[in-house]
């Protein structure tokens, strides 16, 4: 049978050599969640990007179509003249 004194000096030492200290596992584990989230940014963004891009260009196309149904109807209104973008704002055509 083990002492008291003898438990205790076999707890120190287990605890000491056989469990990993609380750092030791947040040092391990830092890294690989720094590179999991990595790894995801890489997955994600191009298609993020490429999406913004769509988006971009499917404003200006319409922005241009505006424009150009703004100069017709100004053309029709002025009998053929056509007009820059201060008579079509200032007439309401926007």
């Amino acid at each position: 049978m083990t002492s008291y004194w003898e438990r205790g000096r076999l707890a120190r030492w287990r605890n000491t050599y056989l469990v990993m200290p609380l750092g030791a596992i947040l040092q391990i584990e830092l890294p690989i969640v720094i590179a999991a989230i990595g790894i995801l940014v890489a997955i994600v963004v191009p298609p993020y990007m490429s999406g913004v891009r769509k988006a971009n260009e499917a404003a200006a196309v319409t922005t241009l179509n505006a424009i150009r149904i703004a100069q017709a109807r100004y053309e029709l209104d002025h009998k053929g003249e056509s007009g820059t973008f201060r008579p079509l704002f200032e007439e309401g055509y926007f």
